[in-house]
């Protein structure tokens, strides 16, 4: 069966488990809340729209969907507190069940749902990079590269090895880019200004990893400091939570210095351009790689 089809009715089978959960659960007083009922409704109106907009990735999209690549291991995460609660409670045996089958299904359509596409697409679209071909997860871990790297541990790596870069990197588009853009700006500083309007989505798209860095690297303080406090004072029955607490901190803290750091280079290249203007062209743009340390160390001081 393709993948696709396997996704949907997956999705569709989640939706039903779902959908019975709720009902059962309104039945049980011990299950029963204020917010039970909306979120479990919300749930399920969630699923439907993740089935239309699943029937439309795969006919406007040759990558797996990002939105709901990220839904899903949200949802797969989140559902896990919920389901111990349910196998910790032994009257409500037919709600266990069915949050049981649901958290599975969630799982599966994710693990499908992070798989590419490349199968069932169609013989125009197939001649993608396999960067392209990823999920997020596929191109946040560079799963991609690991045939790569067993090649090059195993044999003499060559020009043939090296995986193809995502079309938009490559440097035929980027010199496109700049090419248009250079027809529309004017005046002085003619290449300054064509730079950033043809690369402004890559300028713009650091700002935010820029912003995340520099919270980070400030919060590191004022978490030691906590520490320091938590060590210094007797240990209480509350205490344990907020060392716990500290730990996930963190982790947190760790993961976003490791994360946030994401350096945006562009390669401006033209088959047409000799060698010497090439190398000029790039010692020309080579302050741009400094660009947002300028104003990220401004806001910082």
């Amino acid at each position: 069966m393709p993948n696709n089809i396997l996704v949907k009715s997956l999705l569709a089978l989640l939706f039903i488990a779902q959908l019975l959960f709720l009902a059962f659960r309104s039945q049980i007083a011990v299950l029963r809340t204020k917010a039970s009922l909306p979120a479990d409704t919300l749930q399920v109106v969630a699923t439907a729209a993740a089935f239309y907009a699943s029937f439309i990735e795969d006919q406007r999209s040759v990558q797996p969907s990002d939105i709901l690549t990220l839904y899903f291991s949200a949802s797969s995460v989140l559902s896990v507190p919920r389901l111990r609660s349910l196998w910790l409670i032994s009257s409500v045996i037919v709600c266990r069940a069915l949050a049981t089958i649901a958290f599975v299904l969630t799982v599966f359509t994710l693990v499908l749902e992070c798989f590419t596409k490349a199968e069932f697409l169609r013989p125009q679209y197939r001649h993608i990079t396999k960067e392209q071909a990823q999920s997020i997860w596929g191109r946040t871990f560079f799963i991609y590269t690991i045939p790569f790297f067993r090649a090059g541990f195993s044999n003499i790596l060559s020009l043939d090895n090296v995986p193809d870069v995502d079309q938009e990197l490559q440097g035929q588009i980027a010199g496109q880019k700049l090419r248009d853009a250079w027809v529309f700006t004017k005046g002085r500083h003619r290449l300054v200004k064509s730079t950033f309007v043809a690369y402004s989505c890559s300028f713009f798209s650091a700002v935010l990893s820029r912003l995340l860095l520099a919270i980070f690297t400030f919060a590191q303080p004022f978490l030691i400091t906590a520490t320091i406090q938590f060590m210094q004072h007797p240990a209480t029955d509350d205490s344990k939570y907020y060392g716990g607490s500290l730990v996930g901190a963190f982790v947190l803290l760790y993961a976003g210095l490791a994360v946030s750091p994401v350096n945006k280079t562009a390669i401006l290249c033209d088959t047409h351009i000799e060698t010497d203007h090439y190398i000029h062209l790039l010692e020309t743009n080579l302050p741009f790689h400094y660009r947002h340390p300028i104003w990220v160390d401004i806001s910082n001081i």
